[in-house]
């Protein structure tokens, strides 16, 4: 909604998801699709099936401590340590910067946007979702890192399913491709946005 509010009239705007971020984005450019130019996914859970990795997040998220530590800057970090492919001091500084910002959300809301979509999954809601997004009626586009553990089989199965959708895939890449491969991210997007 208030992102709807910021465009002018007539404007239109490219929209980029990841992770759990893509059902909501499906959702928002269904119900603006004259507001929208692209959607580009990238790594998106969008189906109710659980990978070996999603049962693993549902124990630690039924155990009191593990679940807060979870959302931790601490667990954070070794969650995207064990989700990123490359190492070294840069990926390593790539992922501080980004909890610097995490560390002022309180610990409430980052039990909801991390716990909540991890534990409670609604099957008929995805559904509803992967539907949205084969209705939708503007550019789409997916970008797909083969060695993610964690949303590859919810992606591939929608680039299956929306066969003339097109795919990129980035190579010897994670879950994280602004971590792990930024360059060969920004040249896929590069790519599709004409630049």
């Amino acid at each position: 909604m208030v992102l709807k509010a910021y465009l002018e009239e007539g404007e239109k705007i490219t929209l980029v998801a990841h992770d759990i971020g893509g059902p909501p984005t499906i959702l928002w450019a269904s119900e603006n699709q004259e507001k929208v130019k692209q959607l580009i996914l990238l790594n998106t859970v969008l189906y109710p099936f659980k990978t070996p990795l999603d049962a693993f997040s549902e124990v630690l998220m039924a155990t009191p401590l593990l679940k807060d530590m979870f959302v931790s800057s601490f667990g954070l970090r070794m969650m995207m340590r064990t989700n990123t492919k490359s190492s070294g001091k840069e990926i390593n500084q790539r992922i501080d910067d980004i909890l610097s910002d995490y560390k002022e959300v309180a610990s409430a809301l980052k039990r909801k946007t991390i716990h909540e979509p991890l534990h409670n999954r609604k099957e008929n809601e995805l559904s509803f979702v992967s539907q949205k997004f084969k209705n939708l009626d503007v550019q789409k586009y997916l970008i797909i890192a083969k060695e993610d553990p964690l949303c590859y089989a919810h992606i591939k199965k929608l680039s299956e399913e929306n066969p003339a959708v097109p795919v990129y895939y980035i190579p010897d890449c994670g879950h994280f491709m602004a971590i792990d491969r930024p360059e060969a991210l920004n040249t896929v997007l590069g790519e599709i946005l004409g630049e």
